[in-house]
């Protein structure tokens, strides 16, 4: 996964084999055939691994000679046709209105207005003789260029087309002038390099290039990438000329291969070949479909999910790198999971400074900012949808090369979590409603400039403290993962901040997080996170509810410790550091 994308993850639910929303996956990405014994004896029950195309078989039966569920993942880098190859097919929509947060333009006149015949909102580009001046309509600023298309390994070059929709108020079949000019470029490098800009295709709209005035019609630009062709960044503009009335509802992009897989199902038969002996296999759990998709990728993803989906085959799995992406992804590709991983505790190399360790305000600020606002947006998005949400913490830092192995002495932009760090992010996943945990990244590897601390080293050894307590919340999962599945989250929130919507009205530390939650028949439960994880942070908290009428109690789901109340308050509950623990309200 690339790191530099830090958040999100989605993921469908296994259509026929019998798991679904009964299963809690517990597991950790990258694991290859090696390492299946050591994964299943520290009580994973499910790996996620890199597998070359025609190897797909080798890796599910060793996922099941261990009874663990495997995620399938294709090498993007092949050169033979996988899923990969159908999951990126290009088409997107890009809105000419600013307000569309997608690839937002900059323009140097008109304005957005409503139009009705608009797609994507009902709002269009408007620029009019008697209220704007003449100049650039559309383009893409610099940087907000997008690092699109992509190619891959299987591609020599591909053809992309751009169509602008475009309307006018008083076309004229004999006038020749322009109204418009229409264009692509693309620059160098990120930010895109201005010295590099290179220009690729364009065309003049003239009043007489319409056959209907207010009629929308769209006019092409066609242009190639090679696969050489790397690090540029694309945009889409229009040059208005001052003349008549002109509305500009998008541009829409797409590569040669969209209509062969949508509209012509061409591809259908490759992709029937790839999974078409993995229908009802029980170790093979998901297709990881894509890695971090941008927008333009969306549409492919969608339709193989329906394929997988019609087929009954087991459907994928696809992560994506931006808060702003998770709404439009389930939207537009209908998962059966949602499934996120963030990254907070940033490293030495990290430009915005290291997070300090354990403790803190600052440690505190990157918890809330960095991971629990996330969670939350995610866990938002995910009840809205109806769907199960799943997790995946840091259990990995970064670094660069050390003078010799094992030489990780250099951080690079993440640090590698204290235990007790580990611990925290894992309840905290809990807390806001996660249905499976899986962790980023197993072993120890080299990532095209960098090493990858993962939970093992290359030799397989544990790395110190964070594989016992890896070992130690696989085995408490592994126990409560029946209640987890079957309850639903309430609110979250933290101990300085109670809702007055809350059972619980009072709590004698204020840097607790509570997730409350309730089952189908009723009953309440809450998982309380201890944030505090210095090696002395030990909380013995006490917590109050507002019914004082009758006495209630918390059982301790773990370890079934019941904690009574006395006058409206329970009797201290001790929290390890980075520790929680889930309750059923009684």
């Amino acid at each position: 996964m690339d790191k530099r994308m830090i958040f999100v993850v989605f993921a469908l639910s296994l259509l026929s084999s019998g798991f679904g929303d009964n299963f809690f996956p517990i597991g950790a990405y990258h694991v290859d055939t090696t390492r299946m014994c050591q994964v299943d004896s520290a009580g994973f029950n499910t790996v996620q691994g890199l597998v070359k195309t025609g190897f797909e078989q080798v890796y599910v039966d060793s996922a099941a000679a261990h009874s663990l569920k495997a995620i399938v993942e294709h090498y993007s880098q092949s050169t033979q046709r996988n899923l990969w190859t159908y999951t990126h097919i290009q088409h997107v929509v890009y809105e000419s209105d600013t307000d569309h947060g997608l690839l937002p333009f900059v323009h140097a006149t008109g304005q957005s207005v409503y139009d009705p015949d608009a797609t994507g909102g009902s709002t269009a580009w408007w620029c009019a003789e008697e209220a704007h001046d003449s100049g650039v309509m559309q383009y893409a600023g610099w940087s907000v260029f997008e690092n699109q298309p992509g190619l891959y390994q299987y591609e020599d070059d591909l053809q992309y087309t751009a169509s602008f929709r475009l309307k006018m108020a008083n076309p004229n079949s004999s006038d020749i002038f322009p109204l418009c000019s229409l264009y692509v470029d693309k620059r160098h490098g990120w930010p895109p390099n201005v010295d590099t800009f290179i220009h690729l295709a364009d065309t003049i709209v003239r009043f007489n290039s319409f056959v209907q005035p207010h009629s929308y019609d769209y006019f092409e630009l066609k242009f190639n990438r090679d696969k050489a062709d790397t690090g540029f960044h694309y945009q889409y503009g229009a040059y208005w000329y001052g003349r008549d009335t002109i509305w500009l509802d998008h541009v829409r992009l797409k590569d040669q291969r969209w209509d062969s897989l949508t509209f012509h199902r061409a591809y259908d038969q490759d992709l029937e070949a790839v999974v078409g002996s993995y229908v009802n296999n029980q170790a093979l759990f998901r297709w990881y479909l894509a890695d971090e998709p941008w927008w333009n990728v969306f549409g492919s993803n969608r339709y193989v999910t329906n394929f997988l989906r019609d087929f009954g085959a087991q459907a994928g799995a696809a992560p994506v790198c931006a808060m702003d992406r998770l709404g439009a992804y389930v939207d537009s590709v209908n998962p059966e999971h949602v499934w996120v991983n963030m990254y907070p505790l940033m490293g030495g190399g990290y430009e915005g400074g290291r997070t300090p360790e354990d403790t803190g305000r600052a440690f505190q600020a990157q918890l809330d900012n960095a991971l629990c606002a996330k969670l939350g947006v995610a866990r938002g998005v995910a009840k809205s949808a109806g769907i199960p949400l799943w997790f995946t913490p840091q259990a990995f830092g970064d670094s660069i090369p050390g003078e010799t192995l094992p030489g990780y002495k250099w951080e690079k932009t993440w640090r590698e979590p204290t235990p007790r760090e580990l611990s925290c992010m894992v309840w905290l996943g809990l807390a806001y409603g996660a249905k499976g945990i899986i962790y980023y990244h197993y072993p120890v590897s080299w990532e095209r400039d960098h090493w990858v601390l993962g939970l093992v080293n290359r030799d397989g050894s544990p790395r110190g403290p964070k594989w016992a307590v890896v070992c130690s919340l696989n085995a408490d999962l592994s126990r409560v993962a029946s209640v987890l599945l079957g309850v639903s989250s309430d609110t979250v929130f933290r101990s300085d901040d109670i809702p007055e919507s809350s059972w619980i009205n009072a709590v004698s530390d204020p840097l607790v997080q509570i997730g409350l939650f309730h089952d189908a028949e009723g009953g309440q439960y809450s998982i309380m996170v201890n944030r505090h994880c210095g090696v002395h942070d030990t909380l013995l908290v006490t917590v109050g509810t507002t019914s004082v009428e009758k006495q209630h109690s918390l059982k301790d789901m773990l370890t079934g410790e019941e904690y009574t109340t006395k006058v409206g308050t329970f009797r201290p509950i001790q929290l390890l550091p980075g520790g929680g623990r889930l309750f059923k309200l009684r």
